[in-house]
Formats: C-alpha cells, structure tokens, sequence
C-alpha cells in the first residue's frame, strides 16, 4: 500500500512539474510572440511611412510669373495688302492691362519669309498705298528703338520691332507696350494706323530702315 502510495505521489509531483513548466513555456512564447508582433508592427509601420506618399510641396512664390491684370478695354486692327492684288492679311488684337498695352499679331499671304518692321504711325488712314499713315506715332520725339526694351526715352511709341514670317508667308507676334493704352495711359493708340514693312527693322536712326510699306490696319476699339 505504501508502494502504491509513493507511485501516486511521485505521479502527481511530476504532473504538478510538468504544469508549471507547460505554464512558464506557454508564458515565454506568448511574451516572445507579442514582441514579434510589436517588433512586426513596427516593420509594418516603417514600411508604409516609406510606401506613403510624400506631402505636397508649397508652392515656390518666387517661381510665379505675375499675369497682368486685362480691362475690358480692347481694340483690333485688320491688316490688308497696300497694293492692289496683294494677299496679305492679318489680325492685330490690343489688350489694355496694368502692364501696359499687350497686343497679338498673326499675319498670313506674306510673299517673302524672315523679319519685317511692324509699327503703330502717327495717323488713321491707309490711304495712298500706306503712305497716309505718316511717320511713326512718336509724340514725346524720342530716338528710335524697340519699346518694350528700351523704354520711352529711347524708342517710338509704336516701336514694335519685328514680326518672324516663315516659308509659309505666316508670321506671329505678342509683347506688351509699356505705359501704353487704347484710350488710357500715357499715350493712346486707338484711331493710329498699324503698318508692316517689306524689310527688317535694322533700329538704326531715324526710323530703322524698314523700306516700303506692305500692309496696314487701323486700330479701333471693340465695343
């Protein structure tokens, strides 16, 4: 009986060790698990903050263009060949703006390709093959020059330089005539005749060497 007793007893001791250390095993791998999972949460984590997409950037001011501000003041001119059977044609649109006095040119039926002196003159007629538009609108008696570079000082008030006609016999043009307007402004264009050149506004003195009149257009006010 005593035997007996003594398996029994040693039974249960080796139950009881054998629980405990079940528990304490049980109690590590649920410790060791929890750090992988806080350990994988973290590696998760770091992989989605690299996957996530970066915060937009500001927006660089300093990279901003400013646009001027356009009126409702506007004008158009509508070239046409001075000479009779001349296929010249083109569009001439003024913006008045707090810049100044934007203007877009596109002309087509050119005969002969590269630069051609384009000019606001003094007069609104394009009567006499263009010659009725007088010289250059130039009230302040400025040199000549290219405005919207040199200044009123030092060029014409209808110094616009050049228009780049390609093979087509097309040409296009945009600037912006500073302190100018169509009824506003310094000085005022509308009513003045636009002429374009047979050749290349060169900008020596007195009026750039331009040659012949091929084309003109009166400027006049969109209502």
């Amino acid at each position: 009986m005593k035997f007996i007793s003594i398996i029994v007893l040693t039974v249960f001791v080796n139950i009881s060790l054998s629980s405990s250390i079940f528990c304490e095993m049980s109690a590590h791998n649920e410790h060791a698990s929890a750090e992988n999972q806080q350990a994988g949460d973290e590696h998760v984590n770091h992989d989605h903050s690299v996957l996530t997409s970066p915060e937009p950037m500001p927006d660089n001011q300093d990279s901003q263009h400013e646009i001027p501000m356009i009126s409702m003041n506007q004008g158009v001119a509508y070239l046409k060949g001075t000479k009779p059977g001349s296929a010249i044609t083109g569009t001439i649109k003024f913006m008045e703006s707090d810049a100044g006095l934007i203007v877009e040119v596109e002309i087509k039926n050119v005969p002969s390709s590269g630069k051609h002196g384009f000019h606001i003159h003094e007069n609104g007629s394009c009567a006499d093959e263009g010659k009725a538009a007088g010289g250059h609108y130039n009230p302040a008696n400025a040199p000549h020059g290219f405005l919207e570079t040199n200044g009123h000082q030092h060029a014409h008030v209808g110094d616009m330089g050049n228009v780049e006609i390609d093979e087509s016999g097309t040409g296009k043009y945009s600037g912006i005539l500073p302190a100018i307007g169509l009824t506003t402004g310094l000085y005022q264009v509308a009513g003045h005749a636009v002429i374009l050149h047979e050749k290349e506004d060169d900008f020596s003195q007195p009026t750039g060497n331009a040659g012949g009149r091929i084309a003109c257009g009166i400027i006049e006010l969109i209502k």
